[in-house]
């Protein structure tokens, strides 16, 4: 099967489910983002990969959990402008990925289905697919804030992407939801670098160190964080593991 009926296929599913339309019947959400694929690849890479096995493994930790996959890079439904005819987003990806090849059962939602960003048609800024970390947490917080009966979330991503991650959603829950009590769960992935799959601005270990300590102090002077508590995860090296969960 193409990769186009994949993403047909996800869309009439998340339609279909009515997902949305049902969001008060789940507990739990497991928030997790794509990592890095270009936009004119067919698979995934070993970061994106491997988030999407750790998520299904949580979201089948709690039976009242929806997964909401974010990462809008490239495919037909980017905002960017090199979207590509025919190919899907990294979300898409991730999202097909877990039904095809690991849990078929998991209701799935991402930042780029139709359904989604109907549903959040009249927010401002504008919901569309997310490219970057902060619009990942801020569609996270909209989805979030759609549902009172959410009591927890569950955060997967890269071990050293996860700060990040974790900063600016906090960042996003205060201005949309700061009256909110949920309970957050991280859980970090060690994910093996492939130099031959996809990792096409991340080649080595040392590339991503650099990448993420420069998107961290972007985020810093950009205020997409708070400020004083990402200072101090960083500073005393605890980097969010208050929030582990070591099952």
């Amino acid at each position: 099967m193409a990769y186009i009926d994949f993403k047909i296929l996800i869309t009439k599913m998340s339609i279909s489910m009515g997902i949305l339309d049902e969001l008060k019947n789940f507990g739990s959400l497991v928030y997790t983002v794509g990592d890095g694929c270009p936009p004119n690849a067919d698979g995934l890479n070993a970061l994106s990969r491997a988030n999407a096995e750790r998520a299904a493994q949580v979201a089948n930790l709690h039976p009242d959990s929806i997964l909401f996959i974010a990462g809008g890079n490239g495919g037909q439904t980017s905002r960017r402008g090199y979207k590509i005819e025919g190919y899907l987003t990294e979300a898409e990806r991730m999202a097909s990925y877990i039904k095809r090849e690991f849990h078929g059962h998991i209701p799935i939602i991402t930042d780029c289905d139709p359904g989604f960003l109907n549903r959040f048609e009249e927010v401002q800024p504008p919901i569309l697919p997310s490219t970057n970390t902060i619009e990942n947490s801020r569609n996270a917080a909209h989805l979030i804030s759609a549902n009172d009966n959410f009591r927890s979330c569950d955060i997967v991503a890269e071990r050293m992407h996860l700060p990040r991650v974790i900063g600016t959603f906090r960042r996003e829950m205060q201005r949309i939801c700061h009256d909110r009590h949920l309970q957050l769960h991280s859980h970090p992935v060690d994910a093996a670098f492939e130099m031959d799959n996809d990792q096409w601005h991340l080649q080595s270990r040392l590339q991503f160190q650099l990448w993420n300590a420069l998107s961290c102090m972007h985020h810093l002077l950009m205020g997409a964080v708070p400020r004083a508590e990402f200072v101090k995860e960083m500073v005393t090296g605890n980097r969010y593991r208050n929030l582990e969960d070591r099952r």
